[in-house]
């Protein structure tokens, strides 16, 4: 398999480099056997948990760059978000690096950050991690592992050092293989995730992708195969993280399936077996199309998500993508499109998911749009109820210099309201002159934290 597997590793060679640089719009990710749409890991929560706090909103967010990746031992390309620790720390992976991949550190250090590997995968993590009560952190890897494509892993603190334990080395074919996203953590310690490709053949080269879960036990954790894929109706290549709701029922994205454009799936649990069914099969246009992030549940279970296409501008089903709301229960969901971005100064094509406040508000980065790069250096944005509508407003547009530019990851919300993520390229001359990515931090944008997230806070 190559190393250029997804988008965000295509980058990586220098034939793309130039089609990912300054004054390029990101391509839509859209999922095939030779690049699947990217984003990975586990959540640690079954859904995100709303807290009733006020919010309030402060005017002319300010950005700043905490960290320049440099493509060397501190790593690379971040394509996912950042996660929090009590003190502060933020932990991510990069997809590049002398390594080919890491796990690294910001620590603050008065109003700086240092910036610290510490731990060398390889394999091109494309995932966030996510920590469990004990301060160990998980996650996957796109490529490597006994048959090289990708592995499920946890990082465990000893002392000074961090000690890595391979989980599950996927093998392909029925077991599955290169897991994007991933999925959750439940309060048990069993992990629940997706891979793009194994399972039935049905599809392109590759699979159709499984839906997996590895419980532990006393000689370690033991993976077994929920659903596999059939590549029609059902969905086909699952690149998202999971939800999980009060019955245990999962629920994620595929970007593929019977109209070719991506699905909503659900799969209930019946005693030891579990039954899938698609909830929303997209269209394309208007209605959306390429889900490629996982979703959000809201209080109620309502489903909350983003597609890269569809929507408002291009030419269908291309567009420039959504963010919708699945409403319902058991196989009768009703679909709204909350926002559709124009492709300009508001944005285009969210490529990881959602975060939400206790008003209802959602925040979100989309690839591509904003004020500069011609097509756009991407954005971070918010989504505020208003009535039945809802309103969008751009906290931030990256300018494709020093401050970075294409964020592929989501945000997170520290207690103080300021927001932290990634972007891929940007903040410097290397990696071909697209610059090797930034992690960012912005102030302003709202005054305390109003998403209580076990996946943002480690324990």
């Amino acid at each position: 398999m190559k190393r250029a597997f997804g988008f965000m590793n295509a980058c990586l060679s220098a034939s793309l480099l130039t089609a990912c640089g300054s004054g390029a719009s990101v391509s839509p990710p859209i999922a095939t056997a030779e690049q699947p749409s990217s984003n990975a890991g586990l959540s640690a929560v079954q859904s995100p948990e709303w807290r009733n706090k006020n919010t309030q909103h402060r005017e002319l967010p300010t950005e700043a760059v905490i960290y320049h990746f440099q493509d060397g031992t501190d790593g690379g390309l971040p394509a996912a978000g950042l996660i929090m620790d009590k003190a502060g720390v933020l932990y991510g992976t990069t997809t590049a690096g002398n390594s080919g991949g890491n796990v690294y550190a910001l620590t603050p250090n008065g109003s700086t950050y240092n910036e610290s590997a510490i731990y060398t995968l390889g394999g091109a993590p494309e995932a966030p991690l996510i920590a469990d009560s004990s301060g160990g952190f998980y996650s996957t890897t796109l490529n490597g592992g006994t048959d090289g494509v990708g592995i499920v892993f946890k990082l465990t603190h000893s002392g000074t050092t961090w000690i890595e334990s391979i989980l599950h080395s996927f093998v392909g074919g029925r077991d599955g293989a290169n897991p994007i996203y991933g999925g959750l953590l439940d309060s048990s310690g069993t992990l629940y995730g997706t891979t793009y490709h194994g399972g039935h053949t049905n599809c392109a080269s590759g699979g159709c992708g499984t839906v997996f879960e590895l419980r532990s036990s006393h000689e370690g954790y033991r993976e077994r195969i929920l659903y596999r894929f059939r590549g029609g109706s059902d969905g086909e290549n699952p690149s998202s993280t999971l939800v999980m709701d009060k019955t245990g029922a999962l629920f994620g994205t595929t970007s593929g399936g019977a109209l070719g454009l991506g699905t909503v799936f659900k799969l209930t649990r019946y005693g030891n077996r579990y039954k899938e069914s698609v909830v929303h099969h997209f269209r394309g246009g208007r209605d959306g199309a390429y889900p490629i992030a996982g979703l959000i549940a809201g209080p109620n279970g309502d489903l909350y998500g983003t597609t890269y296409g569809g929507g408002g501008c291009g030419n269908p089903p291309s567009g420039c993508g959504t963010v919708f709301l699945l409403t319902g229960s058991g196989r009768s969901y009703v679909e709204r499109i909350l926002y559709r971005f124009q492709g300009g100064k508001d944005g285009a094509n969210p490529y990881d998911g959602l975060i939400a406040d206790s008003t209802g508000a959602f925040y979100g980065t989309s690839a591509n749009g904003g004020s500069s790069c011609g097509g756009g250096c991407g954005t971070v944005f918010r989504l505020m109820p208003s009535g039945k509508r809802y309103h969008e407003d751009v906290i931030y547009s990256f300018q494709g210099g020093s401050d970075g530019r294409s964020p592929f990851g989501g945000v997170l919300i520290d207690s103080a309201g300021a927001l932290y993520g990634t972007t891929f390229l940007g903040g410097g001359s290397g990696c071909g002159g697209n610059g090797c990515g930034t992690a960012f931090k912005i102030k302003g944008a709202l005054t305390r934290e109003t998403l209580g997230n076990a996946a943002t806070t480690r324990e």
